[in-house]
């Protein structure tokens, strides 16, 4: 069964097909005259029962997976890289911190900026050993996996993360605490997040 349209797109005079205005005539050649049917045809649509109310059904979205504060760190980096106008550095930040492999998309300058800082590796398109351990004591630390701040390096999260920006960026190093600064104002802080202090 067809449902019927509540206006029709074309004058007829047809009343199976909508229910909105069905042009007649009055008399051959004459001009068609709307008439509006008396009664809808749609049957009433049903409300829900009251059982139902609040129960989740096929066509509602899942709810959000729950962020943790690793994933809002990155969320801040890329938040400032964007802001920054570094569109390619933002969409890479997510796989570099969260895997070793080096999108080759980073581009040849951006890449032997991040081998002459020691993030990426010389002879391979993945992080540095040193690198990827730093990033994933920052990640246990973040998720409250580890408390060992030492494994994280010498250098505190948002100057880690400000480093790691400026080579993103193709940055001079000089400017490292501009982006500090940037990130400072996303909640990163020295030992982690404000928010999750």
């Amino acid at each position: 069964m067809i449902p019927r349209a509540f206006a029709s797109e074309f004058p007829h005079d047809n009343p199976e097909l909508s229910d909105g205005a069905v042009w007649v005539c009055p008399r051959p050649c004459a001009s068609p005259r709307a008439r509006r049917e008396p009664a809808p045809l749609l049957p009433p649509r049903e409300s829900k029962p009251r059982s139902d109310v609040g129960k989740a059904t096929a066509f509602e979205p899942p709810p959000p997976a729950p962020c943790s504060p690793f994933d809002r760190f990155v969320a801040a980096m890329v938040r400032v890289a964007l802001a920054t106008g570094g569109t390619r550095a933002a969409a890479e930040l997510p796989r570099l911190l969260g895997s070793a492999e080096v999108s080759a998309s980073l581009g040849a300058t951006t890449l032997a900026t991040l081998r002459m800082r020691g993030m990426v590796a010389r002879d391979a398109d993945v992080t540095a050993p040193q690198f990827r351990a730093h990033a994933i004591a920052w990640r246990d630390v973040l998720r409250g996996e580890s408390g060992d701040l030492a494994a994280c390096g010498e250098t505190t999260l948002d100057q880690w993360a400000a480093a790691l920006l400026t080579a993103l960026l193709g940055w001079p190093e000089r400017r490292a605490d501009e982006l500090r600064r940037a990130l400072r104002r996303e909640g990163v802080a020295a030992f982690g997040l404000l928010e999750a202090a």
